[in-house]
């Protein structure tokens, strides 16, 4: 599949969002923390490679969710449920990358 041999580096952030939802009222207050991932696609000698796809897939579900990274090699999975993933991505004329993703869920008490 690698015609040049060349791979690709996927440097990543995970974060955590807060999300907030009042209740009737504003009796009561429940709270709901979601993670993320982000980051850029480059190459081995770290130019940036648009258009490339991105696949997080959570280990546990088989559930995944795609996208192409942006003309600044950006990518961004937003509101993702606390779990493993696998975070592959794939662009012709390089090699498949591959890496586990942990999202954790922050405790919070009130």
């Amino acid at each position: 599949m690698i015609a040049s041999g060349r791979s690709l580096r996927l440097p990543y952030r995970i974060g955590v969002a807060p999300f907030g939802a009042l209740l009737a009222g504003g009796l009561a207050q429940a709270q709901s923390f979601y993670g993320g991932v982000r980051g850029q696609v480059k190459d081995g000698q770290g130019a940036i490679i648009a258009n490339a796809k991105v696949t997080v897939t959570d280990d546990a579900t088989q559930v995944s969710r795609s996208s192409l990274t942006n003309t600044d090699g950006e990518y961004v999975f937003s509101s993702v449920e606390p779990a493993t993933y696998t975070l592959v991505c794939e662009n012709p004329g390089f090699k498949r990358f591959s890496r586990k993703v942990i999202i954790l869920k922050r405790a919070v008490s009130r």
